[in-house]
């Protein structure tokens, strides 16, 4: 590791690659399967660090991975969009319920 050889500074090389592909969030934590087990602040978390990962990496104005960031984008709007629809609660309609007044007047 500390030679001053060709292979020994490739190997360097190849090993901090290594080690910054492997510290990257992965883009499978996006899986909706996944997602939905989570709770909706974890859902959310895990979006925001890939966004942010994706722009990192990919977000360079004018570079040719820009086509990989929108495509990382539409990925990351889909689940965006499924996190809203999971964290709203619908709440079903019970009918009218008479007043109180109502009841005693019946009784």
């Amino acid at each position: 590791m500390l030679a001053d050889t060709k292979v020994a500074k490739a190997l360097r090389r190849w090993l901090l690659d290594l080690v910054d592909k492997e510290s990257q969030p992965n883009l499978a934590l996006m899986d909706i399967n996944q997602l939905k087990e989570l709770t909706l602040g974890e859902m959310q978390n895990r979006v925001l660090q890939v966004n942010e990962w994706s722009l990192d990496t990919f977000g360079r104005p004018g570079s040719k991975s820009m086509t990989i960031r929108k495509r990382h984008l539409k990925k990351i709007r889909e689940t965006e969009k499924l996190i809203r629809e999971l964290s709203q609660v619908a709440i079903p309609d019970l009918g009218d319920f008479p007043d109180a007044e109502e009841d005693q007047e019946a009784a």
